[in-house]
């Protein structure tokens, strides 16, 4: 299922670069169609094979609420966000200790979750979509953990499974956020 969530997200992704360009190729009628049942298709398939836990879980559930976000016109897009928002959350409240830290205690993970927690919390802020108090209390705590284990230097060590990076796009985000 993890696979079909990165696609449905990059399918997404490339779907909303191509018709915001200022002059966007015509798509044809058939090929349109046979896209957006495919999208339908995939995140139903999504809704009943979620990974059990853990961050395929976490990019499995966002690409089910972007779905019902981007594409409200469909038929299940109300159920796919009264489903994802909830099992988002939960995932979180799992997945992220008490201090903020994700649970598999590697850098490389912990922020992998924290950028799809992230534009959950974004996509939901762009079109009004309420979100319980206790993510943004997550979410700023996992942001907290981002900042003090970023170097001076931007570089965040690599702890358990993952390789040295930097995410400071992350904490802009967060700054973005939260104001701090």
């Amino acid at each position: 299922a993890d696979v079909t969530g990165r696609r449905v997200q990059n399918w997404i992704y490339a779907y909303y670069f191509f018709v915001t360009q200022p002059e966007p190729a015509p798509v044809p009628p058939d090929f349109h169609l046979r896209f957006l049942n495919s999208i339908a298709e995939q995140v139903n398939f999504l809704r009943a094979n979620l990974t059990a836990a853990r961050n395929h879980r976490t990019l499995e559930l966002y690409a089910i609420f972007l779905a019902g976000v981007v594409f409200p016109e469909f038929r299940d897009a109300a159920d796919w966000r009264a489903f994802a928002l909830p099992e988002i959350v939960h995932n979180m409240s799992t997945d992220l200790l008490a201090d903020g830290v994700q649970c598999e205690l590697s850098t490389d993970y912990h922020h992998l979750v924290l950028k799809n927690y992230l534009c959950v919390r974004r996509l939901a802020l762009a079109n009004h979509i309420a979100v319980p108090r206790d993510m943004d209390a997550m979410l700023i705590k996992a942001l907290d953990f981002s900042m003090h284990a970023h170097n001076p230097a931007g570089v965040v060590p690599s702890f358990s499974d993952g390789d040295v990076h930097g995410y400071l796009d992350l904490l802009l985000q967060g700054c973005e956020l939260y104001g701090r």
